[in-house]
């Protein structure tokens, strides 16, 4: 069996646009558990700093996870989000060592 792919995305809202970040946010969680090959998709906000958001992922394949990135809901919110944050998001990729 194929080592799962982890991700994490930080996404930082622009000043005042931290509840309609979170409502787009929020609103692909559940269609991204519904995706063949999402072994886990969870959406944290910092305590301290109400602009930063984190999506960690863990995928069962590249193909899950590409087919995740090219998805209707993805899409939407991508496009979404532009006018919304203040940099592109911050994605990592990882894979367990230990």
């Amino acid at each position: 069996m194929k080592e799962p792919i982890r991700v994490v995305a930080r996404i930082i809202a622009k000043a005042g646009k931290e509840n309609e970040v979170k409502s787009v946010l929020s609103g692909i969680v559940k269609p991204t558990h519904q995706e063949s090959g999402c072994l886990h998709y969870e959406l944290l906000q910092n305590h301290s700093d109400s602009a930063e958001f984190v999506l960690v992922e863990e995928w069962e394949s590249q193909t899950a996870l590409d087919n995740h990135s090219s998805a209707s809901h993805t899409k939407t919110a991508e496009a979404k989000m532009e006018s919304l944050i203040e940099t592109p998001p911050d994605v990592r990729f990882y894979r367990t060592i230990a």
